[in-house]
């Protein structure tokens, strides 16, 4: 454990990583921002992020199970390591649209997930 000394006290800087967590669908709205900036242990994995996620804003990730995880723009899993600097996206089961083709074609190389939501994952931060 590391910790860091300032002039009024000392400071726990085991919070030394920041993950940058963008909100889509009904989680945008539920938070009323689209994204938010979560800082956590070093080490932490994606059910860290979701742990204190839920401690801060309780009840926006209820049901979290279902929702889609993706780490700099690929799917993960809870067990997922983080690293400073990351984007999380949380993306909930949505209704509607085209069903999916038995044989559609498969995606570029790379591209995680869909392209639309690599191109929202990446856009800068304001």
């Amino acid at each position: 454990m590391r910790w860091s000394y300032e002039l009024w006290g000392v400071i726990d800087s085991r919070y030394a990583m920041k993950a940058h967590v963008k909100l889509f669908a009904i989680l945008k709205e539920k938070a009323g921002t689209p994204e938010l900036t979560l800082e956590l242990p070093d080490s932490s994995t994606v059910a860290d992020l979701l742990r204190e996620m839920d401690r801060l804003h309780p009840g926006l990730v209820a049901g979290v199970g279902q929702t889609m995880v993706a780490v700099n723009t690929e799917y993960a899993t809870e067990s997922q390591p983080l690293n400073d600097g990351d984007v999380v996206a949380l993306i909930p089961p949505v209704s509607g649209g085209a069903p999916v083709r038995e044989h559609s074609a498969p995606q570029p190389e790379g591209r995680g997930i869909m392209p639309c939501l690599n191109e929202a994952i990446r856009a800068p931060r304001r």
